[in-house]
């Protein structure tokens, strides 16, 4: 064999061995003051706990997997020894590193190399100092030494500290595998954000938008969807939530049902059928005009082919957005909540102004976040 095709060969196999190791992602470690347990790496389902490796850990407590990185969404894993666990999430092909100690193994460790898993630790920890303070009130409530209604108020304020620091995390990025995690952690194997409260829905709603528009095909997105609005559901029935109950429904996207300028309510789903542009915005902002004038393009180029255009306007002057939107050929309807709009919630709206394109089905397939590329996208659909 030449030298030539030596080195032809060598190539290839290099080749094929970095195309095989970025595909995979890494996870390894230190647990302190260990010798003879067995670490397991477990991948975290919606039902069921799939174990994926094992190993016996040395003196050194070192340990390194090496597993398939997940294709189309974040997935949460673990690594447990004996009934102690720790979570972390892998987004692509991420080279988690996990330091602890046996004694503290889920209590008190450090995670590198993902962010969303750095936070994650952030929040079990918070989750723990949750639970350990609800016990000590328990404690003190069996002991009759504090009243019915201080319990409450002091439950309550543990909880919404854990709340504040959890909605952070939701709404700064609600698309990461953190800001799913913060909502499904529990205490006393309850929820800690309540999907039926009026209030923590919105953090449902966040996160739940954003997985159906980035990850529409993932099995927790129609889960988180479907729970979400079951939550809507439940919280109008306890009279905590705005939105009616028969017009809540699971469409890949969230009801909405607001007036227009002649005070008639119009629904989004009534557009089902054609091409949507759901937009919030303001009319009385700078941007408005040279917005309003895109979408006009748009409009007159589309509309006879089933374009739609949905604008929810947000402005805090009632009688500014029905001058403005007198003379606008699309659905223009008006939110009185204006900064405080559950829909906008709900959407994790964030800023002005905000566009989603909606297919035939009513179901969110694109995020706008340039307005240059609108026409690209909405050509993509046609």
């Amino acid at each position: 064999m030449t030298m030539k095709r030596i080195l032809f060969f060598v190539f290839v196999a290099l080749f094929v061995a970095s195309c095989s190791n970025d595909s995979k992602f890494k996870v390894s470690g230190v647990v302190e003051k260990s010798n003879g347990d067995t670490l397991y790496l477990e991948k975290v389902g919606l039902t069921q706990t799939e174990l994926l490796d094992s190993a016996i850990l040395d003196k050194d407590g070192e340990f390194h997997f090496s597993q398939k990185r997940p294709e189309f969404a974040p997935e949460f894993y673990r690594i447990r020894v004996k009934d102690q666990i720790i979570n972390f999430a892998i987004d692509s092909t991420e080279e988690v590193v996990i330091r602890t100690k046996r004694n503290q193994f889920s209590s008190d460790y450090t995670v590198d190399g993902s962010e969303s898993s750095r936070i994650m630790a952030s929040l079990n920890a918070l989750s723990a100092q949750t639970k350990a303070s609800i016990t000590a009130n328990v404690e003190k409530y069996k002991k009759r030494a504090i009243s019915d209604e201080l319990f409450k108020q002091q439950t309550d304020s543990v909880l919404q500290l854990y709340k504040n620091g959890a909605k952070e995390v939701i709404y700064k990025n609600p698309r990461s595998a953190a800001a799913y995690f913060a909502l499904f952690q529990k205490v006393y194997n309850y929820l800690i954000f309540n999907h039926t409260d009026a209030d923590d829905v919105k953090a449902f709603g966040a996160v739940a938008t954003s997985f159906n528009v980035y990850y529409p095909n993932n099995p927790r997105t129609k889960h988180l969807v479907e729970f979400t609005m079951q939550g809507i559901k439940a919280s109008r029935s306890n009279g905590g939530f705005a939105v009616p109950q028969d017009k809540v429904k699971v469409l890949g996207s969230f009801e909405i049902e607001l007036p227009n300028i002649y005070g008639q309510n119009v629904r989004l789903s009534s557009l089902k059928g054609k091409l949507v542009l759901l937009s919030f915005t303001a009319y009385q902002t700078e941007f408005s005009p040279s917005l309003n004038m895109t979408l006009a393009d748009l409009f007159t180029q589309y509309k006879s082919r089933g374009f739609e255009i949905y604008q929810v306007s947000l402005d805090s002057d009632e009688n500014f957005w029905k001058v403005s939107a007198s003379n606008i050929p699309w659905v223009c309807v008006y939110d009185r909540n204006s900064q405080n709009s559950e829909f906008a919630a709900m959407y994790n709206v964030t800023q002005l102004p905000t566009l989603f394109l909606l297919n035939r089905e009513g179901e969110i397939v694109k995020r706008i976040t340039n307005i240059s590329t609108l026409k690209s996208e909405l050509a993509k659909l046609l």
